[in-house]
């Protein structure tokens, strides 16, 4: 139940979407559309909160799928995150209304279960496993840790949960990476995949950092985008230095200096119809030419 304005809106933006969809939604919405008006106070009445209601109960109950139309094209609509994969069928044609939604989500079930096995060929990830452990009784096997990786267990970085090791930060905890293959996938779909945008070393740190860690990863972040070829050639601080802004020289005769500009876009004109002209003015006398 919404308790202020701001929260209000945000249920009433999220529920426009499937307006078209519900039944009588003009009606129910338009009583806490009113109260969402910065000029008019927020009060919760009890035919506003059967207005309310009656929404949640269309968006969670009553069907909002269509029959599907053969004879138009569909659209698959996808919509991923970290913990599964959504799909939705929708029609080609008109009103962009699903037909089917699909729900995923065992998605992340392979990938972490390539993770936790790769823990068991790396050294650190398996003795904070046995460590994070409810039933390890054996602490000293943290001396056997490197120092970087002592240093977060000590700081208490470290957790396990359903075999996964998970680092926390400040404001992040993120998923623990040892092995090669996996952590050039992370460098790999982050920056260059059409999707990722194509990032520069910061906004790339940016981005790993809320999804993966491993000991080495903001040097590994800049090795790869040092050694993107794209990164070099749209980087400013590795392309060419401009030159100083210097006085131009004034011409001393007429035709001494010339400038030249293509004027283009005209309307078609002549036998061949041509729409350009080439114009040439004298720096000396400012004649034009053309």
């Amino acid at each position: 139940m919404p308790h202020k304005k701001k929260e209000m809106m945000y249920f009433l933006g999220f529920t426009s979407y499937y307006s078209k969809l519900l039944k009588d939604f003009a009606i129910h919405a338009r009583l806490l559309y009113r109260i969402s008006d910065q000029k008019t106070v927020f009060e919760m009445t009890q035919e506003r909160i059967q207005a309310y209601k009656k929404i949640r109960y269309a968006l969670t109950n009553e069907p909002l799928l269509l029959i599907p139309n053969w004879k138009l094209p569909f659209k698959l609509y996808i919509d991923a995150c970290g913990e599964g994969l959504g799909e939705a069928l929708h029609q080609g044609a008109g009103p962009q209304i699903p037909i089917e939604g699909i729900e995923i989500t065992d998605f992340g079930a392979e990938v972490f279960g390539e993770v936790s096995d790769s823990y068991k060929l790396d050294k650190n990830c398996h003795i904070l496993t046995s460590l994070l452990d409810k039933y390890c009784k054996d602490a000293d096997l943290a001396n056997y840790l490197d120092d970087i990786w002592k240093t977060s267990y000590d700081n208490g970085r470290f957790h396990l949960f359903d075999g996964i090791l998970y680092h926390r930060s400040k404001h992040t905890c993120v998923m623990v990476l040892c092995s090669r293959m996996l952590i050039n996938t992370i460098l790999l779909e982050c920056h260059d995949k059409i999707y990722s945008g194509g990032l520069f070393e910061d906004r790339q740190m940016e981005r790993i950092k809320t999804c993966a860690w491993w000991p080495s990863w903001r040097k590994d972040v800049i090795e790869y985008c040092h050694s993107c070829d794209r990164c070099q050639k749209a980087n400013k601080s590795t392309g060419r230095t401009f030159g100083l802004m210097i006085h131009i020289q004034e011409a001393s005769t007429p035709w001494e200096v010339a400038h030249m500009d293509w004027v283009t876009s005209l309307p078609p004109g002549g036998d061949k119809s041509y729409n350009a002209c080439i114009v040439i003015v004298d720096r000396y006398s400012k004649t034009p030419m053309s």
